[in-house]
């Protein structure tokens, strides 16, 4: 119940600061979340059941491109949610958890629709792209996620 807690203060907290050590501690929440938690079917029935829906829900919210990867892991924690929690599904929809998801995969597929326009008006699907590396990053992680 305590890294909870501390996640959903962490989450909370970057909408009011981006500042990098806060951005760093949410994903080192996340990734502990993922990797010994869910991992571990003893403590992960345990913290399943205990509320996380509603604390990975605003971080699909998060449109900060520095906050990409922090969406990216949200997601993968909801996925694993539903793969081990029945109770899950119908949380994250009665939340309006499935809103969200579908409208953040609008964003980003406009985000990348935007970034191929303006390579190329008429470049057909599968044609790869000249991008910087912050956008194929960004492109990349988008979709992997979604």
């Amino acid at each position: 119940m305590i890294l909870l807690n501390v996640l959903q203060k962490a989450v909370l907290s970057l909408k009011i600061s981006s500042d990098p050590s806060s951005i760093a501690f949410v994903e080192a929440l996340l990734q502990f979340y993922l990797l010994h938690i869910v991992s571990s079917s003893s403590s992960g029935s345990t913290i399943r059941g205990s509320g996380m829906v509603p604390t990975f829900l605003p971080l699909l919210e998060y449109t900060d491109p520095s906050h990409l990867h922090l969406v990216y892991l949200a997601v993968k924690a909801l996925q694993k949610l539903m793969d081990y929690s029945s109770s899950a599904v119908p949380l994250l929809r009665d939340l309006g958890g499935v809103e969200l998801l579908s409208q953040r995969l609008e964003l980003e597929v406009h985000h990348i629709l935007k970034l191929t326009g303006e390579n190329n008006s008429d470049m057909v699907v599968g044609e790869s792209l000249e991008l910087n590396g912050d956008q194929l990053l960004s492109q990349r992680d988008s979709s992997r996620f979604f």
